[in-house]
Protein backbone atom coordinates (compact mmCIF):
# COMPACT_ATOMS: atom_id res chain seq x y z
CA UNK A 1 0.00 0.00 0.00
CA UNK A 2 1.58 3.86 -0.96
CA UNK A 3 0.39 6.57 1.28
CA UNK A 4 1.01 10.25 0.97
CA UNK A 5 3.53 11.47 3.96
CA UNK A 6 3.52 14.96 3.57
CA UNK A 7 1.54 17.46 1.08
CA UNK A 8 2.79 20.95 0.56
CA UNK A 9 6.11 20.94 -0.58
CA UNK A 10 7.52 22.64 -3.39
CA UNK A 11 9.91 21.15 -6.44
CA UNK A 12 11.18 18.55 -3.72
CA UNK A 13 14.52 16.89 -5.32
CA UNK A 14 17.06 15.93 -2.82
CA UNK A 15 16.05 13.06 -0.70
CA UNK A 16 18.21 10.94 2.02
CA UNK A 17 17.98 8.51 4.38
CA UNK A 18 19.90 9.59 7.98
CA UNK A 19 22.53 7.70 10.10
CA UNK A 20 20.43 7.92 12.69
CA UNK A 21 17.13 7.01 10.51
CA UNK A 22 15.68 9.76 9.48
CA UNK A 23 14.76 11.25 6.05
CA UNK A 24 16.09 14.75 5.27
CA UNK A 25 14.18 16.19 2.11
CA UNK A 26 14.61 19.72 0.37
CA UNK A 27 13.29 21.81 -1.90
CA UNK A 28 14.83 22.96 -4.82
CA UNK A 29 12.66 26.47 -4.80
CA UNK A 30 14.86 29.21 -5.34
CA UNK A 31 16.44 31.19 -2.45
CA UNK A 32 15.51 34.25 -0.06
CA UNK A 33 12.59 34.48 2.07
CA UNK A 34 9.96 31.98 0.15
CA UNK A 35 13.20 29.95 -1.68
CA UNK A 36 13.57 25.82 -0.22
CA UNK A 37 13.39 24.87 2.85
CA UNK A 38 15.07 21.36 4.27
CA UNK A 39 12.76 19.36 6.04
CA UNK A 40 13.28 16.46 8.60
CA UNK A 41 10.97 13.36 8.77
CA UNK A 42 11.83 11.80 12.24
CA UNK A 43 9.60 8.80 12.14
CA UNK A 44 8.29 8.04 8.44
CA UNK A 45 6.31 4.80 9.53
CA UNK A 46 4.18 6.92 12.28
CA UNK A 47 3.33 9.24 9.56
CA UNK A 48 0.74 9.95 6.49
CA UNK A 49 -1.50 12.46 5.24
CA UNK A 50 -0.22 15.56 7.15
CA UNK A 51 0.30 19.08 5.48
CA UNK A 52 2.98 21.70 5.42
CA UNK A 53 2.29 25.25 5.58
CA UNK A 54 5.64 26.61 3.98
CA UNK A 55 5.09 30.43 4.95
CA UNK A 56 5.01 29.39 8.59
CA UNK A 57 7.34 26.12 8.38
CA UNK A 58 5.28 24.15 10.05
CA UNK A 59 3.27 20.66 9.75
CA UNK A 60 -0.37 19.76 10.52
CA UNK A 61 -3.01 17.42 10.55
CA UNK A 62 -2.91 13.54 9.29
CA UNK A 63 -1.08 11.19 11.46
CA UNK A 64 2.47 12.32 13.22
CA UNK A 65 2.29 16.03 12.18
CA UNK A 66 4.43 16.00 15.43
CA UNK A 67 7.51 13.67 13.31
CA UNK A 68 8.05 16.69 10.36
CA UNK A 69 10.27 19.43 11.43
CA UNK A 70 11.87 22.54 9.26
CA UNK A 71 15.92 22.33 9.57
CA UNK A 72 15.99 25.98 9.39
CA UNK A 73 20.22 26.41 10.18
CA UNK A 74 20.42 24.96 6.57
CA UNK A 75 18.81 28.04 5.02
CA UNK A 76 16.59 29.13 2.13
CA UNK A 77 18.16 27.92 -1.16
CA UNK A 78 17.20 25.95 -4.02
CA UNK A 79 18.44 22.72 -2.55
CA UNK A 80 20.16 20.24 -5.21
CA UNK A 81 21.77 17.16 -4.12
CA UNK A 82 22.57 16.17 -0.92
CA UNK A 83 24.96 13.60 1.50
CA UNK A 84 24.45 13.18 5.57
CA UNK A 85 27.82 12.12 7.19
CA UNK A 86 27.53 10.17 10.44
CA UNK A 87 29.13 13.17 12.53
CA UNK A 88 25.90 14.84 11.07
CA UNK A 89 27.73 16.89 8.96
CA UNK A 90 25.68 17.71 5.69
CA UNK A 91 26.85 18.80 2.25
CA UNK A 92 24.27 20.11 -0.63
CA UNK A 93 24.20 21.87 -3.88
CA UNK A 94 23.06 25.57 -3.94
CA UNK A 95 21.38 25.48 -8.35
CA UNK A 96 21.10 29.06 -8.33
CA UNK A 97 24.34 29.55 -6.87
CA UNK A 98 25.99 27.66 -10.37
CA UNK A 99 25.38 24.18 -8.47
CA UNK A 100 27.74 25.64 -5.29
CA UNK A 101 28.63 23.25 -2.93
CA UNK A 102 28.07 24.22 0.54
CA UNK A 103 28.64 22.30 3.57
CA UNK A 104 27.39 22.51 7.52
CA UNK A 105 28.46 20.69 10.40
CA UNK A 106 27.09 20.57 13.90
CA UNK A 107 28.61 22.25 16.70
CA UNK A 108 29.01 19.18 18.52
CA UNK A 109 30.56 15.83 16.76
CA UNK A 110 28.04 13.70 17.96
CA UNK A 111 25.17 12.54 15.62
CA UNK A 112 22.34 15.02 15.83
CA UNK A 113 19.12 13.15 15.63
CA UNK A 114 17.72 16.65 17.15
CA UNK A 115 19.17 19.29 14.42
CA UNK A 116 21.59 21.12 16.97
CA UNK A 117 22.80 24.37 15.71
CA UNK A 118 25.72 24.64 13.43
CA UNK A 119 27.58 26.24 11.16
CA UNK A 120 27.94 26.31 7.36
CA UNK A 121 29.58 27.91 4.01
CA UNK A 122 29.19 27.93 0.50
Amino acid sequence: MVETIVTGTTSCDPTRRTPWGTILFGEEAGSGPSGGHMYELINPLETTGVTLDRAAGTFSGGVGAQNLVTRTALGRVSFEGLAVYDSGVVYFGWRLARSTACTWAPRTTARVPNGVSGAGRC
